[in-house]
């Protein structure tokens, strides 16, 4: 059954995260959730929801220094930009980043990202649910899970279940 408007990027091998690109509305994502989320967000626009999104709109330039003193700038380029409308008042951006696991160094860039810009809302979206500390592949750390927490405004965990929901169907 051929699925209107996604498709799978026959150009483009698997990343080394093991990511499958996929083209949705004419945009190359790098990950079949971020193509699932730029769906649902469409359906966002539709229903008035949200005015608008953008994906990986800015590049974001960082610098930090690590244990051993080492200078280095670290670049961070969240996945969408999601505008939402606030009443008479204006609008409000928030930041989404679109995840299947979490490596230390994501968690210095949105560390970083938070840092330097501590009114911006910034939300993480995992492809499926966190387990702190059972120690299995793919799991999290109950350190690095707490700082998780510190760090982002919202975790939305387990969002493959949610696209499997009617709503969202033509997945």
């Amino acid at each position: 059954m051929e699925r209107i408007g996604f498709e799978k990027d026959k150009k483009f091998r698997r990343s080394k995260m093991g990511n499958e690109p996929t083209v949705y509305n004419g945009i190359r994502f790098k990950s079949k959730l971020e193509a699932r989320t730029a769906i649902m967000l469409d359906y966002w626009i539709k229903f008035g929801t949200i005015v608008d999104w953008q994906y990986e709109p800015q590049t974001f330039t960082f610098e930090h220094t690590d244990k051993t003193g080492k200078r280095k700038d670290v670049q961070y380029v969240p996945d969408f930009k999601v505008t939402f409308e606030k009443g008479l008042t204006g609008q409000i951006v928030q930041w989404w980043e679109c995840k299947g696991f979490i490596t230390t160094y994501d968690l210095l860039k949105w560390e970083l990202f938070k840092e330097n810009n501590p009114d911006s809302y910034f939300a993480v979206i995992f492809a499926g649910k966190l387990y702190p500390g059972r120690g299995r592949k793919g799991d999290i750390s109950v350190f690095n899970y707490n700082k998780l927490g510190r760090i982002v405004d919202r975790v939305w965990e387990n969002i493959n279940q949610e696209f499997k929901k009617p709503s969202y169907k033509i997945l």
